[in-house]
């Protein structure tokens, strides 16, 4: 994702030029590996107007649980210590989540399902993206709206928006949308459950929101509050239902 600016299109060109793995003709197989990846974030990282790069359809390739197929956990935390405020995140929940409504895969993976919609690198406690967080990392999710085929025309998706969303903190304005997204200020739903999210943690006098840090002292310790307060929908969603929050889990590392 390139900021808006000026000179857009010469940086989207440049970086293009430079890194697509289907932009040289003939094909040059040294462009398709991690290398040329962990290259082309260290030359974004430096750019004035920072990029943003989330990996898409994270376990798509994955042909088991825990059984990564293309896009492997060393290469996350690679591209992630390379290139920290460009490569944020991965997309939690894929698009083409109408797949089964006319007989195919939600999500398009055929390998190995989705869990509720959910990549197993998001849906699975104790899986991938929590050993992300536990290392400290500033790795986020989203949720996007692939719209090829609508389900009505035999396709496997939804309108944009109809189904999933991504939810960002932010005025209405590119850079401050794309910089709620850098630092984690989303969350993500997908029927509408709810419109509004806030969570925040106190302790010691101190207190962080989405996407921020609250240090505490061990010297001394005390207990760590987190409020989550959420928003239903005044209305119903894009099927007529009006979905409820039956349950709000709150996961931690220890």
């Amino acid at each position: 994702m390139i900021p808006r600016h000026a000179d857009e299109a010469n940086q989207l060109f440049e970086l293009e030029s430079r890194f697509a793995k289907r932009d040289p003709f003939p094909a040059d197989p040294g462009r398709d590996t991690e290398a040329k990846m962990v290259e082309f974030l260290r030359v974004t990282r430096n750019m004035p107007h920072k990029p943003l790069v989330i990996t898409h359809h994270t376990s798509r390739s994955a042909t088991e649980l825990g059984v990564y197929g293309q896009d492997l956990p060393h290469e996350f935390r690679n591209g992630n210590d390379a290139a920290p405020d460009v490569y944020v995140g991965f997309e939690c929940a894929p698009g083409h989540q109408a797949g089964p409504l006319n007989g195919s895969a939600r999500g398009g993976y055929g390998n190995h399902p989705t869990y509720g919609g959910y990549d197993q690198a998001t849906a699975r406690v104790g899986g991938l993206w929590d050993a992300l967080l536990g290392e400290g990392r500033r790795w986020w999710i989203t949720a996007i709206s692939d719209s090829h085929v609508h389900w009505t025309r035999g396709g496997s998706d939804f309108w944009p928006g109809e189904y999933s969303k991504t939810y960002v903190l932010a005025r209405q304005e590119y850079h401050d949308i794309m910089d709620g997204l850098r630092h984690g200020r989303i969350f993500v739903t997908t029927g509408d459950l709810i419109t509004r999210l806030d969570v925040t943690a106190s302790g010691q006098g101190r207190a962080a929101g989405a996407g921020e840090i609250i240090t505490v002292s061990r010297r001394d310790r005390t207990d760590v509050d987190v409020e989550i307060r959420f928003r239903p929908p005044a209305g119903t969603n894009a099927n007529g239902d009006r979905p409820q929050v039956r349950r709000v889990d709150l996961m931690s590392a220890g």
